[in-house]
């Protein structure tokens, strides 16, 4: 029997099949010739990690890690496994993948040496002949960008901020969805997003799959009435470098939401320490959810926070530095928020306590005009 594909019952059976195989390859099978495994007497009623080999099933597929002493021992032992329980493995070439640090799995390709995961060479290569045929296209179906959006939706997972410059193109499809006869002519934004993608795959297929930890630890916060006279007002804290950020925006941006004056600030920490952050993989705390998620998903329907994030991740893009967004609780992220209230007398006393507690005066970041622009 063949069970239907795109059936939900049938991805639920394959899957607990295939996490069935991976509980027995984990637990009962020695990782080497005359050795005993660890996890034999797993008796666990739910998902677990008990077992000395290491195993990660998705639906039909299995990916094994194992170390190189062990991995030709683990790589026969689990085909040995399969042959007892008459599973029949797939013959097309790739499928079954002897030990090694580079393999192809879920349609991407894992290199454990250079710690990166990316597109493989044959489907880099279609994707950019196929972004080249439609950088000149006039005009377009819902379905045919549907199947670009796709294909796309899946290089973002590889190509470092991709979701970000994907936001236009899934509007044009959004467009053509509405459109009476469902063809639509392609503006410059569009191609504009296409001509990002030519570039990127190019130049930044690849991404780590294995987080560094951080090396620098950023605080920012705005607030819409913290300056002396009524005005916004945007903080930030460098704790590494013992430096920090306290401006009042210019006047034409008074008017910002929170969410673009938060967002603001990220541009500014961009600008401003970007430049030295070198190879530094820095944590940039915010308590703005939305900053949070945008920075995190790269989504957003408004154009003028997509044009903010796209700065930020081009500052990381150029200088060779990575953020990770992490959310902090207003209450924690008191620094910043003095720094974006300067005039309060609670945030002062908060300053000059901090000053105090660290033995050394912070230093003032310089933020010149032309920093604000976006």
């Amino acid at each position: 029997r063949c069970l239907s594909f795109g059936n939900r019952g049938s991805a639920l059976g394959a899957q607990r099949f295939i996490w069935g195989v991976s509980w027995i390859y984990r637990t009962q099978i020695p990782p080497h010739s005359g050795s005993f495994n660890s996890g034999f007497g797993c008796r666990c009623k739910g998902h677990c990690d008990c077992g000395d080999n290491a195993s990660k099933p998705y639906i039909d597929d299995v990916i094994a890690a194992s170390p190189e002493l062990l991995a030709n021992d683990n790589f026969s032992s689990f085909l040995a496994l399969a042959n007892h329980l008459g599973l029949r493995l797939s013959t097309t070439p790739g499928h079954v993948s002897p030990p090694g640090p580079v393999c192809i799995a879920l349609g991407l390709e894992y290199d454990t040496d250079e710690n990166t995961v990316s597109l493989p060479q044959a489907k880099l290569e279609a994707l950019t002949e196929l972004l080249k045929y439609w950088i000149d296209s006039p005009k377009a179906t819902e379905k045919e960008l549907a199947s670009l959006s796709g294909k796309l939706l899946q290089a973002c997972g590889v190509i470092f901020a991709g979701r970000l410059f994907l936001n236009r193109i899934l509007a044009t499809k959004r467009r053509a969805t509405r459109a009476k006869h469902k063809t639509i002519y392609l503006d410059e934004a569009f191609r504009d997003d296409v001509q990002w993608w030519i570039e990127a795959l190019a130049l930044r297929n690849g991404v780590s799959f294995l987080v560094h930890k951080s090396s620098a630890t950023i605080t920012l916060d705005a607030s819409t009435t913290g300056w002396s006279d009524g005005s916004p007002g945007i903080g930030a804290y460098h704790y590494d470098r013992n430096e920090y950020i306290s401006v009042s925006p210019p006047q034409h941006l008074h008017s910002l939401h929170i969410n673009d004056l938060e967002l603001l600030a990220h541009v500014l920490v961009a600008r401003v320490w970007g430049p030295q952050l070198g190879s530094v993989h820095v944590k940039v705390y915010t308590d703005n959810t939305c900053c949070w998620y945008l920075s995190q998903n790269g989504r957003s329907a408004v154009d003028q926070r997509l044009r903010m994030a796209r700065i930020f991740a081009l500052s990381q893009i150029e200088h060779g530095y990575r953020v990770e967004p992490a959310w902090l609780s207003t209450e924690d992220n008191w620094l910043a928020d003095a720094f974006s209230r300067p005039a309060d007398e609670k945030s002062k006393r908060r300053i000059a306590d901090f000053t105090k507690s660290i033995g050394a005066t912070p230093t003032q970041r310089h933020i010149e005009p032309e920093m604000y622009d976006f």
